[in-house]
């Protein structure tokens, strides 16, 4: 999905089926390699707190607060639709709204699964909102840091990761029911504020600036910002 996503729009003035097929595959293995340090990275901060991630495609069961705001089961056939699967219609609606101007990846929604032996000896038997928050945040962090070494070490064959991986790292950290970006909102809203102000500003920066200034510049900012909110809602 990512894949078609980033690959949508080849960039060619005419369409030539042969060049957008082997574009597809080079930014679909670009994909594979920027989810794959999301979800490595979250699995292993998911270790160390005694628990373990699910994956499933992005869905949602209701669109509302009320009694009657649930999906209504949708048959096609002997199936039955009984939730919307956000992951595989928004990527897909951006793509083709935007003519492949514009990116969205958020496709997976994960689950904890909390071992309780692995959590023997900590205060609480349950993940916290507070751990989870910190596990959620983990992959999109992994993400931008990996743009911004790519771009410190000028690989320029890898110019194209450096994309998928800020937009990867940008798509599951907005608040989203579903998203990763929602668990570490309400997990911690300092942690979300500071998190989000550094993939994006990483994100912005990226384009004209070096990768190792870059992670400087985006720290300081996000810092501040984040101090700036701290001041503020305490003042």
């Amino acid at each position: 999905m990512s894949g078609f996503v980033f690959g949508f729009d080849d960039k060619q003035s005419s369409f030539i089926f042969t060049n957008w097929f082997l574009n597809f595959l080079r930014l679909s293995f670009f994909s594979f390699i920027a989810l794959g340090v999301y979800y490595l990275t979250q699995n292993y901060a998911a270790d160390k707190y005694g628990c373990n991630l699910n994956y499933n495609i992005w869905r949602i069961q209701r669109f509302g607060y009320g009694k009657s705001a649930y999906v209504r089961p949708i048959k096609f056939g002997p199936y039955v639709l009984k939730t919307i699967p956000l992951g595989f219609i928004v990527p897909l609606l951006i793509s083709f709204l935007s003519s492949g101007g514009l990116f969205f990846t958020g496709i997976l929604s994960s689950s904890f699964i909390v071992n309780p032996a692995y959590r023997l000896g900590r205060v609480w038997a349950k993940l916290t909102e507070f751990e989870e928050a910190k596990i959620a945040v983990s992959g999109a962090l992994a993400n931008i840091l990996l743009a911004i070494l790519i771009k410190g070490f000028r690989l320029s064959s890898l110019e194209d990761l450096i994309l998928i991986s800020s937009i990867t790292a940008i798509s599951y950290m907005l608040p989203f029911p579903g998203l990763d970006g929602i668990k570490v909102y309400f997990g911690s809203k300092l942690l979300w504020i500071f998190s989000f102000s550094f993939i994006l500003l990483s994100a912005f920066f990226l384009n004209f600036l070096n990768g190792f200034l870059v992670l400087v510049l985006a720290l300081i900012a996000a810092l501040t910002i984040l101090a700036t909110y701290f001041y503020k809602k305490n003042s």
